[in-house]
């Protein structure tokens, strides 16, 4: 629900404390907020992030803020062993809710992605989708490569962009993508001195948009996988 980061500073609070009463309190506006400000396509470009053609049947995957669940949901559709953290009660409530009405486990904590509930080298893959700037946090990309398995990857979706989203960008936004792309080279530092390949790349989503996506790999890793 946090992707958008270009906007004026002025505007910033405003934006935070509408987030925080959401996550917190209105979850229940959760979701036709990402609606609207989406053109309907907020869910098709969360389901993205659950394209891993190279998975085997079952694989764990770790999902930092689960929000409403509807990634949890797919995953479990397309095969895959889902966990999640989330640190609002509310949204947590929301998705287990939704689980449950799938016919779907729920492996769901409440939990910082600072300080992650699970063993080291346990997960394959990692993702996160549209997250705050927890995910700049070098506790939290210290926390994402322990318990990534070896030759496992981590894939978080940052923004969206397109028709009023993109104009939106380009008004408010740097518009030159080498900035953009270095600019977050930086702020993913912590993983590659850790020893992880860090790749930066706009990202073509669903129903012609596209965003900008930071994965990284755990060695070993093959290169086929890159």
């Amino acid at each position: 629900m946090r992707g958008f980061r270009n906007l004026p500073r002025w505007l910033m609070p405003l934006v935070q404390r509408t987030f925080d009463w959401i996550y917190q309190h209105g979850d229940w506006a959760y979701d036709p907020i990402s609606w609207l400000v989406s053109g309907g396509r907020w869910q098709d470009w969360v389901r993205s992030m659950a394209l891993w053609p190279e998975a085997q049947e079952g694989a764990m995957v770790l999902e930092l803020g689960v929000g409403p669940g509807h990634l949890q949901v797919y995953l479990a559709e397309q095969g895959f062993t889902p966990y999640g953290i989330d640190f609002s009660q509310a949204m947590l409530r929301r998705a287990r809710r939704r689980l449950k009405r799938r016919g779907y486990a729920s492996r769901l904590a409440r939990a910082k992605a600072q300080a992650l509930p699970f063993p080291t080298d346990t997960f394959p893959r990692v993702v996160a989708t549209f997250p705050s700037d927890y995910i700049f946090d070098l506790q939290t990309q210290r926390e994402v490569w322990r318990v990534l398995a070896p030759g496992g990857r981590f894939d978080t979706l940052l923004t969206a962009a397109s028709g009023l989203l993109w104009v939106w960008e380009r008004l408010w936004g740097n518009g030159n993508p080498n900035h953009q792309k270095a600019l977050l080279e930086e702020r993913f530092q912590p993983l590659a001195d850790l020893g992880a390949r860090v790749l930066v790349k706009r990202y073509p989503l669903p129903r012609h948009a596209w965003g900008w996506v930071v994965t990284a790999y755990k060695p070993p890793y093959s290169e086929e996988t890159l």
